[in-house]
């Protein structure tokens, strides 16, 4: 009677820090699990389940969890799986994609190792997951910024002349245009800097319009642009400074509030231009012409 008493107690005992350390995992927004790989049972808190739109009897096996993930991401997984069983790695540190019940991509961290059931000496795959799709989030919001221009949305100077300088080299035909917008200090000045740039968001968004697929949008600063079209011949190049001055952008209520502009258009010759910077400056200068004339 004595030895079941004890027995129970430490049984009560043994539960109760499993359910503290269960608690302490969850309260901190992260989720545990166990799959045993050799009957296919999973076991999992509930955190990651919640986010997901599951309840638990939609992932209480590893094949319902294998559904969830993203097919890419799955290939991978397997592969450190079969690494951890093999002996290659102790454990794991990856992220993953999995689908939510809305169809929408939810990002996963997760870190695993691999434990033996002392009776039966079943593999069980042990370790957390957390929810890390806002993180991600932030990184490319973040990447973003650091790539393109805030309020045009185009290439800014720094990264738009890495990709140029990378296209010169993996394009066989590169044709830049640069644009600077005529008395845009006028504009600023009369209607306020609020007003110019909407402004320039609208031209931008104009150019996109009147450009081919393979070409893209750099703002140099101020009002000069620089568009960078790839593999296409002179005349439609050249058709993209006539649609834009066809169509031209108003801005006001006035007869001449018209945006006009100056360009000058180059193809990257290696002949001539031994860098990027006297590409530009070869189109600068043809630009300058244009605006004397």
């Amino acid at each position: 009677m004595k030895f079941d008493e004890e027995y129970e107690r430490k049984i009560d005992e043994l539960t109760y820090e499993i359910n503290k350390y269960k608690k302490a995992i969850t309260d901190s927004g992260l989720d545990y699990y166990d799959f045993n790989l050799d009957t296919g049972e999973a076991e999992q808190s509930f955190v990651i389940g919640k986010t997901l739109g599951l309840q638990p009897e939609e992932y209480d096996t590893i094949e319902k969890r294998r559904a969830q993930f993203h097919p890419d991401d799955l290939i991978r997984n397997y592969k450190e799986i079969d690494r951890i069983v093999n002996g290659e790695i102790e454990q794991f540190d990856i992220q993953s994609r999995l689908y939510k019940k809305d169809g929408s991509l939810l990002w996963l961290q997760h870190s695993g190792t691999l434990s033996y059931h002392p009776l039966t000496n079943e593999k069980h795959l042990v370790g957390l997951l957390r929810d890390i799709t806002q993180e991600k989030a932030n990184i490319e919001s973040l990447k973003y910024l650091a790539d393109y221009d805030g309020l045009t949305s185009a290439y800014n100077r720094r990264s738009g002349l890495l990709k140029l300088e990378s296209d010169v080299e993996a394009f066989e035909t590169v044709a830049i245009i640069y644009i600077d917008i005529d008395k845009f200090k006028y504009i600023n000045d009369t209607y306020g800097h609020s007003v110019g740039d909407q402004i320039l968001k609208a031209f931008c968004k104009k150019i996109n319009g009147s450009m081919p697929e393979s070409s893209y949008l750099i703002r140099l600063g101020g009002d000069e642009f620089l568009c960078v079209i790839l593999d296409q011949p002179e005349t439609i190049v050249k058709e993209t400074v006539d649609k834009l001055i066809r169509d031209p952008l108003v801005y006001g209520n006035q007869t001449n509030d018209i945006l006009h502009f100056s360009y000058g258009i180059v193809c990257f010759d290696r002949n001539k231009h031994q860098n990027v910077d006297e590409f530009i400056h070869d189109a600068d200068e043809q630009m300058y012409i244009f605006k004397k004339n």
